[in-house]
């Protein structure tokens, strides 16, 4: 038969094991053992309001997705319509604003005084090239500072 197992041979002794002399200390260790064993958890009531509800389909997850997309592509108009807004400075009203913003600060980089001017890095660039030279070393690599010739070599 399967799962049996066959032995040949002869039985010449036989021997059993059994719990003889146990100390009363060592039967209660066990005693404490087992009905620690046998003790279950509690178990907290779950609730189920939240199973009931059917599971999202794989469509509301695409549209909750287009949602967001939608919404990412409603800010970047609103960027876009706001920087057509911005009043373009004339050359000199700009030349202006720029001494303006060196006089609070030595050296600027061109992306933050076009957001401090409110004009577009493509209007200051000539009026910067005109007024300024760019730092090409040192701690203030790549940001622009006066010419000499405008109070820039005095700081």
């Amino acid at each position: 038969p399967a799962g049996e197992m066959v032995l040949e041979g002869r039985v010449t002794a036989k021997g059993d094991v059994s719990a003889a002399g146990l100390s009363a200390g060592y039967k209660q260790l066990v005693r404490s053992r087992q009905e620690a064993a046998s003790v279950r958890a509690e178990v907290e009531a779950v609730d189920v309001d939240h199973l009931n509800q059917p599971l999202k389909k794989a469509s509301e997850i695409h549209r909750q997705k287009q949602g967001i997309r939608d919404g990412k592509r409603e800010r970047a108009e609103q960027k876009q319509k706001a920087a057509k807004a911005q009043k373009k400075l004339s050359r000199e009203e700009l030349r202006d604003l720029v001494f303006e913003k060196f006089e609070l600060q030595p050296h600027w980089h061109k992306a933050d005084l076009a957001s401090e001017t409110g004009q577009r890095p493509t209007d200051l660039a000539p009026v910067l090239d005109e007024l300024c030279e760019r730092e090409k070393f040192g701690p203030h690599k790549m940001e622009y500072k006066l010419k000499p010739q405008y109070g820039g070599g005095a700081r």
